[in-house]
């Protein structure tokens, strides 16, 4: 669904973001093979809820090698009583490391009065430093952007760029292109509902606030997700609420000059659109997913491609039997291989994971484990460390336990 965040629940009075990570290819559209044998998806064993904790969910992951896995995201806290004027779950950041092969909850630290906090994106930056972002609400409900770093002794919560009294922030992606540097996306919200993209960067002396242009017909307007192929050229996707109460997708760019708007299309019939992960693996080697709702209200998967010369919707194809669909996040080893995962929309409100393909011929729908819960689950996140194993992680809610683990698949 069009501006619904990846499984994690709903702040109170503001509308959230999703989140996602993304990848490129030279191909376009089309149904064709991919180049490559598609890898075979399982479930692999995760760990049970801690004691005290239920409905765990993951939403994204991101790798420092083969066996050095993070996955990040939220769960409830069992039993506690909800703040005053809240709504939605009492929650807490949830971590799980991958190794030696075996996923495990490391300590997450949650800030000091903090009744409500979830991350929702991770990367590493290849010097041993591992960066996770989301956003805690305080007492009083408003929400301030929240930022965890592990250099190798733990996670520890860092100093972030405090927002103008009354506005809340959020922060729904991160990516570090190198030791030292680091953007994070997602937006500032104020008390009458609107809000603005939000940029932050961290050059290795603490994170700060970067301008961003407000879209030219964007009354409201979000970033979701963030790609760097290098430290001078990004890219940073979402959605705007236009004057008209459209929702539209928005793509920002720095090519080392700053942040602007850059023209993407929405899906047919400007549907309500959203791109939720963006990856680019070059300069003109892009890739961004999402969801539009079609003229039943019903969530359809949204490709879109930047080869260097504009965004162009690429066709993606419908999971036999599936009503709807939806993708969350996109991952690229190189330009010629891509994985995206999400969910599939069934009847009866039920769902399944959808993971898709492009080998370089377009893309394909690839046979994927349902979770143990076998009704109800989705994926959120994805990260191929080689064309040779991928990771995707997301939620199991049809067990029909609220103790259930996290759904955590892998690709080989």
């Amino acid at each position: 669904m069009v501006r619904a965040a990846r499984g994690l629940p709903v702040a109170v009075g503001v509308m959230l973001a999703a989140a996602g990570a993304g990848c490129a290819s030279p191909s376009g559209g089309g149904t064709a093979a991919p180049t490559a044998a598609p890898l075979v998806w399982s479930v692999v064993a995760t760990p049970a809820a801690p004691s005290g904790l239920t409905d765990l969910s993951l939403a994204a992951v991101a790798c420092v090698s083969l066996t050095d896995c993070w996955a990040v995201g939220t769960a409830q806290a069992a039993g506690t009583a909800q703040a005053a004027g809240q709504t939605g779950h009492n929650s807490q950041t949830l971590i799980e490391q991958l190794t030696a092969g075996v996923w495990s909850v490391a300590a997450s630290p949650t800030p000091p009065a903090s009744t409500f906090s979830v991350l929702q994106g991770v990367s590493c930056d290849g010097g041993g430093d591992c960066w996770a972002v989301g956003y805690d609400l305080d007492p009083t409900g408003l929400a301030d952007t929240l930022i965890e770093e592990d250099t190798g002794a733990g996670w520890t919560i860092v100093p972030t760029p405090s927002q103008p009294d009354g506005e809340a922030g959020f922060l729904n992606g991160v990516t570090c292109t190198s030791a030292g540097d680091c953007w994070a996306v997602g937006s500032v919200a104020g008390s009458d509902g609107s809000s603005a993209t939000l940029v932050e960067e961290d050059t290795g002396s603490g994170w700060s606030i970067v301008p961003t242009p407000t879209p030219p017909s964007g009354v409201t307007s979000e970033l979701d997700a963030v790609s760097c192929p290098d430290p001078s050229y990004c890219w940073g996707s979402g959605d705007l609420i236009d004057s008209s109460g459209a929702i539209q997708v928005l793509t920002l760019e720095d090519a080392g000059g700053g942040w602007t708007v850059v023209p993407s299309p929405s899906a047919p019939n400007q549907a309500p659109s959203s791109l939720d992960a963006v990856s680019c693996v070059s300069h003109s080697e892009c890739w961004a997913v999402g969801d539009y709702d079609d003229l039943n209200g019903t969530s359809q998967a949204l490709v879109e491609e930047d080869r260097g010369s504009g965004w162009a919707i690429v066709s993606s194809p419908a999971p036999p039997g599936a009503i709807g669909e939806e993708l969350s996040a996109v991952s690229c080893v190189d330009a010629k291989d891509c994985w995206a995962v999400g969910q599939i929309l069934e009847a009866g409100g039920k769902s399944q994971t959808l993971i898709e393909e492009n080998g370089g011929g377009g893309w394909t729908v690839v046979a994927g484990p349902a979770g143990p819960g076998s009704t109800t689950n989705q994926l959120a996140g994805v990260t191929c460390v080689s064309a040779a194993a991928c990771w995707a992680v997301g939620s199991d809610a049809g067990s029909g336990s609220s103790s259930a683990p996290a759904l955590i698949e892998e690709g080989r």
